[in-house]
C-alpha cells in the first residue's frame, strides 16, 4: 500500500524535529499519550495526523505548525 505524499512529508517533519529535540520516539510517544508503534506509522507516513495531535507536537516542540505541514508536495 502506498501511503501519501502528504503523510509521508508530514512523518518526515515529525521524525526531523523529533531528531533535532533528542527525543526518541519513546520519549516523544509519552509526551504525546501514543504508543510508540502509532508514532512510528506517524513518522513513515502511515498514519494521517488529527489537527489535535498536530496541535500537541507543536506545544512540545515549541514550533509552528507550518514547521510540520509540509510547504509543497506536488
Amino acid at each position: 500500500m502506498e501511503y501519501s505524499l502528504l503523510n509521508k512529508k508530514v512523518g518526515e517533519n515529525i521524525k526531523n524535529l523529533r531528531t533535532i529535540e533528542g527525543f526518541t520516539q519513546q520519549d516523544l510517544a509519552n509526551k504525546l499519550n501514543f504508543t510508540r508503534g502509532h508514532l512510528s506509522c506517524l513518522e513513515i507516513g502511515r498514519n494521517e495526523i488529527s489537527l489535535e495531535h498536530l496541535y500537541l507536537l507543536c506545544k512540545v516542540f515549541k514550533c509552528k505548525i507550518t514547521d510540520i505541514l509540509p510547504e509543497n508536495v506536488l
